[in-house]
C-alpha cells in the first residue's frame, strides 16, 4: 500500500470549521470590526438595520455591557473609565441565528476582544416595586408577540415624551422603569402575558432624559409616576432585591480584528488535542537530543515550523507535520540529484 498523502492545510482548517458546533464551543459573531475613538462623551446612536449585520455606533464600553447583559448602570459595580472611550462596532451574525442570540454573542465578543470578566452578586437596595393600583390594571393585551417583540418607540414634543412599548411583559416593563427612575424596580404585579403600553410624561421626570428639555417655555406633562398610575399601576418605594453585575476586568484597547485564517486557527486550537513531549523511562530527553519530541505547527503557506520558533502558530496532529517534513526532504533530495547530473 502506498503512503497516505497529507491533506493541504487549507482543507484541514476548512474541515475543522464544521466541528465548531460539535465541540460545544460558544457561538459568537462570524466577523466583528471594532473602531476605537478616544474622544468622549459617547453618544450611542441607532444604526440602520441590515440583514445579518448588527451595529453599535459611538457606544462606550459601558453601553455595550449594558446592552449585552440587559442591565442598567445603577445595577453595576464597575470602573469609571468604562464610559470614557467610544467604539463603532459592526458584526456579522451567523446564518439562521435569531435576534434573541445577539446578546450572548455580544457577551462572547466583549470577553474575546476586550478581555471582559464579570460576575453577579446579590444585594438589597432602596428602589421601587411595580404593583397593581386600586381599581385594577388599565392595560391592553399585546396584538403581537414573538421574537420581534417587544418593540419600542418614543416621540418627543418639546418638554414631553410619548412612549410606546408593544408586546412587553410586566417584568420587562419593570426593568425599563429601572432606567427611567434611576432606581432598581422589580415586578410585583403578578400579571402574566404581554401588553401594548403607551403613556406620556415630562422628560424631566425621566432619569435618562433629565436636563435635556428642548423647550423651557412648554408646560411639562404629567410626571412618570402619574403616567404609570394612569395605567392602573403604582410605583411603591421600599427595599428590593437587586442582582448586581460586577466588572472584574476589562481592557480599554480591543484586540485587532481577526482575519479568516486567524479565526480558523482559533477553531483548530479548540478542537484538536495538543501534542506534548513524552517522557522516557528515566525522565525527559535533553532538549538537544535527536530523539527529543517536538511539537510542530503548520504555516499558512503549508510549510511546517517548530513551535519554539513560531509559538503563535496553530498546533496540529503529529501525522500532518511528519508527512510535510518528508515531502520537504524528498524535494531537497530530488533537487540535489538534478544538480549532480
Amino acid at each position: 500500500m502506498g503512503r497516505m498523502r497529507a491533506k493541504p492545510t487549507s482543507s484541514i482548517l476548512l474541515g475543522l470549521a464544521f466541528l465548531l458546533p460539535v465541540a460545544g464551543l460558544a457561538q459568537g459573531f462570524e466577523v466583528a470590526s471594532i473602531k476605537q475613538f478616544e474622544a468622549g462623551p459617547c453618544r450611542a446612536t441607532p444604526s440602520p438595520k441590515s440583514p445579518g449585520i448588527v451595529s453599535y455606533t459611538h457606544f462606550s464600553l459601558l453601553g455595550l455591557i449594558m446592552v449585552a447583559y440587559d442591565v442598567p448602570d445603577e445595577e453595576m459595580k464597575r470602573p469609571a473609565w468604562l464610559a470614557d472611550t467610544c467604539y463603532d462596532i459592526s458584526a456579522k451574525i451567523p446564518t439562521g441565528t435569531g435576534p434573541e442570540r445577539v446578546p450572548s454573542m455580544l457577551q462572547q465578543m466583549l470577553a474575546d476582544r476586550f478581555g471582559l470578566r464579570v460576575h453577579w452578586e446579590s444585594a438589597t437596595v432602596k428602589g421601587y416595586k411595580l404593583v397593581v393600583a386600586r381599581g385594577g390594571p388599565k392595560l391592553t393585551q399585546a396584538k403581537k408577540t414573538g421574537p420581534d417583540a417587544p418593540s419600542r418607540r418614543a416621540t418627543f414634543r418639546g418638554a414631553d415624551v410619548e412612549i410606546h412599548f408593544d408586546g412587553m411583559t410586566m417584568e420587562q416593563f419593570a426593568r425599563v422603569l429601572s432606567r427611567y427612575t434611576g432606581r432598581t424596580t422589580v415586578d410585583a404585579t403578578n400579571l402574566a402575558g404581554a401588553y401594548d403600553i403607551a403613556f406620556e410624561c415630562s422628560m424631566e421626570s425621566i432619569a435618562i432624559f433629565s436636563g435635556t428639555n428642548e423647550s423651557d417655555d412648554a408646560m411639562p406633562g404629567p410626571s412618570l409616576y402619574s403616567a404609570v398610575h394612569n395605567l392602573g399601576l403604582n410605583l411603591v418605594s421600599g427595599a428590593v432585591p437587586q442582582r448586581r453585575l460586577v466588572v472584574d476586568a476589562a481592557s480599554r484597547v480591543p484586540t485587532p480584528d481577526l482575519s479568516l485564517m486567524d479565526s480558523l486557527s482559533r477553531i483548530v486550537r479548540a478542537v484538536l488535542p495538543v501534542r506534548r513531549p513524552e517522557s522516557g523511562p528515566k525522565g525527559s530527553e535533553e532538549p538537544g537530543s535527536r530523539h527529543a519530541q517536538q511539537t510542530h505547527s503548520v504555516r499558512a503557506d503549508g510549510g511546517v515550523d517548530s513551535e519554539a520558533e513560531h509559538p503563535e502558530t496553530l498546533r496540529v496532529l503529529p501525522g500532518v507535520a511528519r508527512n510535510s517534513r518528508r515531502r520537504r526532504h524528498r524535494r531537497g533530495a530530488e533537487e540535489a540529484n538534478r544538480r549532480a547530473s
